[in-house]
């Protein structure tokens, strides 16, 4: 009954609200954009993923949906690429806002989740990293788009990632332990909602939705129709290519980025009251 009254309650809009969401509106429009420009195809990091992150956990799972699906659309319509619209690429928004607050929901309200969620979750990305790389080396089927890359270039990448995850687990829960300071196990908590948000829309769905995208869109008689369980894998070892450096940007970031609008609230609401 909490979830659903929580649920109720998020559609409300507040004064507060309207005026982040306006300004927030004009960041993501600018950073998306200006990325897109300067970090085309390959190196695109999706940082609009991001966004939608922030915008769950902040206006949450309700207003942070819808607001994510609106900047997603202002964007395609201001770009003209709107006729290119796609299910798969449309629900991605929302519920990727929405998937990012339930988990900072139980991480306010469940202390034992909040200790065990990020070191299970850490520890099934090295696990799964390690597991489909390692595949993929002794297959020696490492491929990017019509491109092969060195499969020992690959392999390094990801037990770089690996390692970064490892260390960050590690070092934060060293910190806590010395310092008894919340701040370091929500540095974890983070950085495991950001690693399953990566994981489940842009390593499991991404792949999914590209094939789709192409099929329906840029294939041709030059370019026929791209076979899914052919090309899934493939479009699956870029993007978590890209997760070795992807990951740590978002997490630096999201934290510091969570911790500026939070106090605005807070103090928006003080002042408010104090009137």
């Amino acid at each position: 009954m909490k979830l659903v009254n929580i649920f109720k309650n998020n559609l409300k809009f507040t004064t507060l609200d309207i005026a982040l969401m306006g300004m927030m509106m004009t960041i993501y429009l600018i950073i998306v954009w200006g990325l897109k420009q300067f970090l085309p195809g390959k190196f695109n990091i999706s940082i609009e993923i991001l966004f939608f992150i922030i915008f769950g956990i902040i206006f949450g799972p309700i207003k942070g949906s819808i607001f994510s699906l609106l900047c997603d659309t202002v964007y395609q319509l201001i770009l003209g690429s709107i006729a290119f619209w796609m299910i798969e690429y449309a629900i991605v928004p929302p519920l990727v806002s929405m998937v990012s607050w339930f988990l900072m929901y139980f991480y306010e309200k469940e202390n034992k989740f909040k200790f065990i969620f990020p070191v299970v979750i850490l520890a099934l990305t090295i696990a799964g990293v390690i597991s489909f790389f390692v595949y993929q080396f002794i297959n020696n089927s490492f491929k990017f788009e019509n491109s092969i890359i060195d499969p020992l270039v690959v392999f390094y990448l990801m037990i770089t990632l690996c390692i970064i995850i490892l260390t960050s687990i590690i070092v934060a829960l060293i910190l806590y332990k010395l310092k008894k300071d919340v701040i370091y196990i929500k540095f974890l908590y983070l950085f495991s909602v950001v690693a399953i948000i990566l994981i489940i829309f842009r390593w499991l769905w991404g792949p999914y939705a590209y094939v789709n995208f192409f099929n329906r869109f840029l294939s041709s008689e030059n370019n026929p129709d791209k076979v899914m369980s052919i090309q899934y894998p493939i479009t699956l070892a870029g993007i978590a290519m890209k997760t070795t450096y992807v990951l740590p940007i978002f997490v630096i970031i999201l934290i510091p980025s969570l911790s500026a609008i939070s106090i605005s609230k807070k103090n928006y609401f003080v002042n408010r009251d104090n009137k």
